[in-house]
């Protein structure tokens, strides 16, 4: 009927859509298996089309039966374009922190008005890093982990995620500075020694000519001409980098490091950007996380670069709209190395004049970045290992046992995420216990991790960790064109237009619907949806290409009641 002109396929997908939703085979299928059913029905009965209909006034052209003048009737809207599709965001319950750590990260929230969620991860992932090598948490002797956190921070571009980082990473860049200056002499004093043994080297080879033409043996080359060792540039933070030169910093800055990228998408993209192998690099960033020994081969040296622990924490930002570069594809374990934190933006706004004292916290940071990896009877560096106190691995032992049980009943990425948690609660559990440590100078370093630091971090992962990964496995769950969809729904919701032109829309839209084909895909969709129909659609237009005009649902632009 469609290929002969009798209806418009647009109608047909609508009219057909909104009898599924009625029916509850959209809640039960879900709308894109619905669309997609729709879709290949229409596509089989379009290839064999009915005789086209009589030139007769008695029918309509397009969207109905009968008369011309017949007004089409409007579906019931799918409401599932209200919402965002998203679950509701769980409270970061700062408190775990301690007063000293959770006050302060309250207190720079509230400053910048900002999500604490968002400080409390660039200090999570700081002094995970900070520590890094230098100490790791021990389950057992045979279940050892580095303390390095990856940490994403989710938000749209104007939800303060950036500022929430800066002070965290300003301390942590201070320390930084501080220790390249502190070395700076040193580093003077390298090069003095470095051209002095090059002189002399210069002399001992022009020794070695003159013998070989005096047909006498040539002279040894003297300790004077051989060059000094040189001296590592103290590093902390990285940010775009190749792998190459990453394990060449990390052969430098044996404790780890941490990398931090405004915005992940561009490190997620940059894989394979200085090689063919992205999904090498990929593999990389898996062995950067489990602190495990790495060995790199560079083409234009024939010396490999070997680090034996390779950690490095993470922190970055995401857009929701670019979680896919996470999370899609096969689950090799990626998404669930993330502890995710995605807060609801903080509502209204409101100047603060008092500047927040970090004093007292910079001196802790730099406890923490004093720590060094200990000497082994073989004059090698290795991490430190610290226990649990008997308490802490009772704790721990019943927390493994009940999530693991969890995860045998759950698919997906949920599965991997509960098939990390117990790593996530060690390394938070040693990150907690020397944040409490680093509170106060001179006191004696923590010899094992205890029942108050492994009860935190039981608390975040169980109560914060995993409710965020649904979140945003919950939304990457849902299809593109639905998203979109949600984005144009929005702004009908918002605006209440009676029609609109998707040209001119997307021209003064921001965000997604700024492009052309993404606002046609959530034009096509809401139309399915009973949202928006076309007007002004000519008989002999294309059957595949969407018209520019639409009309709007005359239920959505109903105001709500408000309640007795």
């Amino acid at each position: 009927m469609a290929a002969a002109g009798w209806l418009d396929p647009t109608t047909i997908q609508s009219n057909l859509f909104a009898s599924a939703l009625t029916c509850g085979l959209v809640r039960e299928d879900g709308p894109s298996a619905v669309r997609a059913t729709i879709a290949s029905g229409l596509k089989a009965g379009m290839a064999q089309p009915h005789a086209p209909l009589p030139e007769d006034d008695h029918f309509g052209r397009f969207g109905s039966f009968g008369t011309a003048s017949e007004e089409q009737v409007w579906g019931e809207p799918d409401p599932f374009y209200l919402g965002s599709g998203r679950s509701k965001p769980v409270p970061f319950a700062a408190d775990l922190l301690g007063s000293f750590w959770g006050d302060w990260c309250k207190a720079h929230a509230a400053a910048r008005h900002v999500p604490v969620d968002y400080a409390a991860a660039a200090l999570l992932a700081s002094a995970s890093a900070l520590v890094g090598n230098a100490r790791w948490p021990s389950a057992t002797p045979e279940w050892k982990e580095p303390p390095v956190l990856w940490a994403a921070i989710v938000g749209s571009p104007s939800a303060g995620k950036s500022p929430a980082l800066d002070p965290v990473l300003g301390m942590v860049r201070q320390i930084e500075r501080e220790a390249i200056e502190a070395g700076q002499s040193a580093r003077l004093q390298y090069q003095e020694d470095l051209e002095l043994a090059q002189a002399n080297a210069a002399e001992w080879q022009r020794q070695v000519k003159d013998a070989l033409r005096r047909g006498e043996s040539p002279p040894a080359r003297p300790k004077a001409a051989i060059d000094p060792d040189p001296l590592p540039l103290p590093r902390i933070i990285v940010g775009d980098t190749t792998p190459e030169r990453l394990a060449t910093l990390l052969q430098d800055n044996p404790k780890g490091l941490l990398l931090h990228r405004d915005e992940m998408a561009g490190w997620l993209g940059s894989f394979g950007r200085y090689s063919a192998n992205a999904g090498g690099e990929r593999a990389l960033w898996l062995e950067a996380y489990g602190g495990r020994a790495c060995t790199i081969d560079r083409q234009k040296s024939p010396d490999a670069t070997i680090v034996p622990n390779l950690s490095i924490a993470v922190l970055g930002g995401l857009q929701p709209d670019r979680l896919s570069l996470v999370i899609s594809g096969a689950d090799d374990g990626f998404a669930g190395r993330f502890l995710w934190f995605w807060p609801d933006p903080t509502p209204g706004y409101r100047l603060q004049q008092k500047a927040v004292d970090g004093l007292s916290q910079l001196t802790a940071l730099r406890q923490l970045s004093m720590l060094i990896l200990p000497k082994r009877e073989d004059g090698s560096s290795g991490p430190g290992y610290l226990p649990l106190s008997q308490s802490a691995a009772a704790y721990f032992e019943t927390y493994v046992a009940d999530v693991r049980s969890r995860a045998r009943g759950a698919t997906g990425l949920l599965a991997g995420t509960l098939g990390k948690a117990p790593g996530h609660v060690l390394r938070l559990s040693l990150v907690l216990e020397y944040l409490a440590w680093s509170e106060a100078l001179f006191r004696q370093e923590p010899a094992q991790i205890g029942e108050s630091a492994m009860l935190a971090a039981i608390g975040l992962v169980d109560g914060y960790f995993v409710p965020m990964a649904q979140r945003v496995f919950g939304e990457a769950a849902i299809p593109e064109e639905d998203r979109l969809g949600m984005e144009l729904a929005r702004w009908i919701a918002r605006i209440k237009p009676k029609q609109f032109n998707a040209r001119d829309t997307r021209r003064t839209i921001r965000g997604p619907l700024h492009d052309p084909k993404a606002m046609q895909q959530a034009c096509a969709v809401l139309t399915l949806a009973s949202w928006i129909r076309p007007t002004g659609r000519s008989a002999g237009s294309s059957v595949g290409r969407l018209p520019a005009n639409y009309e709007v649902n005359p239920a959505l632009l109903v105001e709500a009641k408000p309640h007795e």
